[in-house]
């Protein structure tokens, strides 16, 4: 099972909800981090034995010598990152989604060939709580921009034996889809501001359209009147947990330590949010 944790905005508290709703499992679990241009799970669940890897992708490598500039290539790639230079054929390499257009349309034979890049890094590690936790996270090397292609690779890492808690990016556009892509429930965090719910409406409206079953947690939920929970009550969605603004939870989350470990009593809050979302997908795949 995959459950993502998301939201339409940064700070919400992504990664509290997900790294405590990890840490309740009973189960074989694996916690993601695919919010690859800032990953920061690591900071809370603290992997143990970590494993790094260079994440790679094939892009073109053009003989400009042999290339008959039938700009075939050019019209094929659909994130500009072949340009017409003139005389040659100028390739962006940052701008390549290693979608292999060009390589495929290209009518001369070996013109351009896929080489390998290196464009991030992987980390896996395990984590020691009461059990064992598998963590993996993606994290971009400076400048590059194909966040849907790193977190595809962190995602390709899930095992279907493990519940697999993915803590999503930021955000309402393409790196959220590919982290919610294939997943079996979505957890919206939001808190109850004006920012809060403006982006919790674009968010839900990404999920909805994919169809996948969703429900909502607010985040230091006594900082505002923004109508949250009305809106949850207008789209029948499952408020499944509200978190309290309190000073020690600021205090002590911004050291390192889980919401369930701050205040013990959100563990039993946890299991019953992570039963919930159980229970939901298998009623929804009965």
């Amino acid at each position: 099972m995959k459950i993502a944790v998301a939201s339409g905005k940064g700070g919400t508290g992504k990664t509290a909800i997900s790294t405590s709703l990890s840490a309740v499992v009973k189960q074989k679990v694996h916690l993601l981090d695919c919010d690859v241009e800032n990953p920061n799970a690591y900071l809370y669940m603290k992997p143990e034995d970590v494993v790094n890897e260079r994440a790679t992708v094939l892009i073109p490598e053009i003989d400009h010598d042999a290339c008959i500039r039938c700009d075939k290539c050019i019209d094929a790639c659909q994130f500009g990152a072949l340009v017409d230079a003139g005389e040659n054929i100028m390739f962006l390499s940052t701008l390549c989604h290693s979608c292999a257009a060009c390589w495929t349309v290209c009518p001369e034979e070996g013109v351009i060939t896929p080489v390998t890049r290196e464009f991030g890094d992987i980390n896996h590690g395990v984590s020691q709580r009461d059990r064992p936790i598998k963590f993996t996270e993606g994290m971009l090397d400076i400048t590059e921009m194909i966040t849907p292609t790193m977190i595809g690779k962190v995602k390709g890492f899930i095992d279907p034996e493990n519940i697999s808690i993915i803590d999503s990016p930021p955000g309402a556009g393409c790196p959220l889809y590919e982290t919610v892509d294939d997943t079996d429930y979505v957890v919206l965090v939001t808190e109850p501001t004006v920012f809060g719910l403006h982006d919790l409406r674009r968010a839900h409206k990404l999920i909805q359209e994919m169809g996948i079953p969703v429900g909502v947690v607010i985040n230091r939920s006594t900082i505002g009147k923004a109508p949250v929970r009305e809106f949850c009550d207008e789209n029948n969605i499952p408020i499944l947990l509200e978190i309290p603004f309190e000073r020690i939870i600021a205090e002590k989350y911004s050291s390192g330590e889980l919401l369930i470990d701050i205040i013990p009593e959100l563990h039993d809050k946890f299991t019953e949010v992570l039963n919930t979302i159980l229970e939901t997908v298998q009623e929804a795949t009965a």
